[in-house]
C-alpha cells in the first residue's frame, strides 16, 4: 500500500511539475534548478534527521537562493505571464515533494546515517562553493532540459 501511494504521489509530482515548467530553459536557469533542488533535498534531510545544516546553509546563502528563486520567477513568467508567481510556488512545492518522496522510504536511522555527510558538508557552503555546486550540476545535467533555441 505504501509503495502504491508512494507511486500514485510521484506520479502527480511529475505531471505537476511538468505541467509548471516552461517548454525550455535558459542556461542560467538550469543552474537556479540545480541550486533549488539541492535546497529541497537539504531541507527535507536536515529535518528529517534534526539538524541544523538548512539553518546554517540559509545564514550563509540566504541572498543567493532569493537571486536563484528570482531567476526561476523569470523562467516561469516567460510561460505563464502573470501567473508566473502561482507556477513558482507549484514548482517549488513539488521540488520539496519530490524530495520528502525520495527520502521517505527508508528508515529514518538509515537516511539521516547515510546523509551525514551530505548535511555536514552541504551545510558549510558558502555561496561560492553554492554557486559552483550549482554550475556544476548544471553543466552535467544540461541534456535533461531543453534549451530555448532548440
Amino acid at each position: 500500500m505504501r509503495g502504491t501511494l508512494a507511486a500514485a504521489l510521484a506520479l502527480l509530482g511529475s505531471l505537476a511539475a511538468a505541467e509548471a515548467a516552461p517548454a525550455c530553459f535558459l542556461a542560467p536557469e538550469v543552474e537556479a534548478d540545480q541550486a533549488l533542488r539541492l535546497r529541497a533535498d537539504l531541507m527535507v534531510l536536515s529535518d528529517t534527521c534534526r539538524t541544523d545544516s538548512y539553518r546554517r546553509f540559509m545564514g550563509r546563502n540566504g541572498a543567493l537562493v532569493g537571486a536563484y528563486q528570482q531567476r526561476m520567477v523569470e523562467h516561469f513568467r516567460r510561460n505563464d505571464g502573470a501567473g508566473a508567481e502561482a507556477a513558482f510556488d507549484r514548482y517549488t512545492t513539488t521540488l520539496a515533494n519530490q524530495a520528502a518522496l525520495r527520502h521517505g522510504g527508508e528508515l529514518r536511522q538509515t537516511l539521516c546515517a547515510d546523509a551525514e555527510e551530505f548535511l555536514r558538508r552541504t551545510g558549510r557552503l558558502d555561496p561560492d562553493g553554492f554557486r559552483r555546486y550549482a554550475a556544476k550540476h548544471a553543466a552535467d545535467r544540461r541534456r535533461d532540459y531543453q534549451a530555448c533555441g532548440e
